[in-house]
């Protein structure tokens, strides 16, 4: 409208990114404001946050507005904020804080499956907090200062005596065409160490890692989720209860040494980038404290020494033996990883 000025004096880098034509009238500017809102059936505007709130979380860049409005766009949620808190100092999560419209149930790996249609992994929330009402301040804004912590709310509804590994086999333990279960961490276990789940399947069934992170997306923090599952016949006991320290035995530790000269030249290139002192097969570069410059040195630094062209992407999933079992493969069949 008349009330919006004609740019920034002497930026026009900046003009064009804030400024835009106005699709509306056909003549004139509308300005960017960065409020992320949403059209009621009413024909009323509901603010729902902003868009241009940057953080950065296990390496990557993240909108947290781009995050909440993917949230605030599912026709179950009411209300939804999108924060980043930390654990403890330097352990960041994305938390998101929301309030079902009344009458709707929508469980948490509902929410989880939903966003990743929407969003890449690195930008789904691994914390999901329901509220009744989310707090606001006198002018009606979300009181973020005001938001529960979603750790200790996490800890307290935990039935007394029950550790998080321990709530997460129960949780495992009921699903069908599991018999046993038990979540071990390798010894020596490593800072960063996810357990392993050890499976006794049921009449033939097929167990996979993909399950097991299904039914535990929303039981727990995501660091009790395992990347490896080992199918077994039976498992081991000692004096009627399972023999975790003989399970553990049978797991490389997370520090492991490599196995291949291809798993040694991404180690060695792994560890002078990160500036850690060893990795392990298992281990993936972002979890290590890895970010998308780094990623794209190792990938220069691969093709420098290998010749071979590693994707970049594949950092972010994948564990060091995985991306060494690719580049093997490109090497025998002359093309990229």
């Amino acid at each position: 409208g008349d009330g919006v000025t004609h740019g920034y004096l002497s930026r026009e880098d900046l003009t064009r990114e804030r400024f835009a034509p106005n699709p509306f009238t056909g003549k004139g500017l509308i300005y960017r404001t960065g409020d992320v809102v949403r059209l009621r059936q009413d024909g009323r505007i509901e603010y729902v946050g902003r868009n241009d709130f940057q953080v950065k979380v296990r390496g990557y860049r993240i909108e947290l507005g781009d995050v909440q409005h993917a949230l605030a766009r599912l026709r179950e949620i009411r209300q939804c904020v999108v924060v980043v808190r930390e654990r403890e100092p330097g352990d960041a999560h994305l938390v998101a804080y929301y309030a079902l419209r009344d009458g709707v149930r929508c469980e948490v790996q509902e929410l989880r499956s939903r966003l990743r249609e929407a969003l890449p992994e690195y930008m789904v929330p691994g914390w999901f907090v329901e509220l009744q009402q989310l707090p606001l301040t006198d002018n009606g804004k979300i009181h973020l200062k005001a938001l529960p912590d979603p750790f200790r709310q996490h800890d307290a509804q935990r039935p007394s005596g029950i550790t998080p590994l321990g709530q997460a086999e129960a949780t495992l333990a009921r699903l069908p065409g599991v018999a046993e279960v038990a979540l071990v961490y390798p010894e020596p276990r490593a800072a960063d160490a996810r357990p392993v789940a050890f499976v006794v399947p049921r009449d033939g069934a097929v167990i996979s890692a993909v399950d097991i992170r299904r039914a535990l997306h929303g039981v727990g923090a995501e660091e009790i989720i395992p990347d490896t599952v080992v199918t077994a016949n039976d498992l081991p006991r000692s004096g009627g209860a399972v023999a975790r320290d003989r399970l553990a035995a049978t797991v490389p530790g997370a520090a492991d040494a490599p196995r291949s000269a291809t798993e040694a030249l991404l180690a060695h290139l792994w560890c002078t980038t990160l500036g850690v002192p060893a990795v392990g097969r298992r281990d993936n570069f972002f979890e290590l404290g890895g970010d998308p410059l780094g990623a794209h040195e190792i990938v220069v630094r691969v093709q420098a020494r290998s010749g071979r062209r590693l994707d970049a992407r594949l950092l972010v999933a994948e564990n060091l033996a995985q991306l060494a079992e690719r580049l093997q493969a490109a090497g025998r069949d002359g093309g990229a990883a």
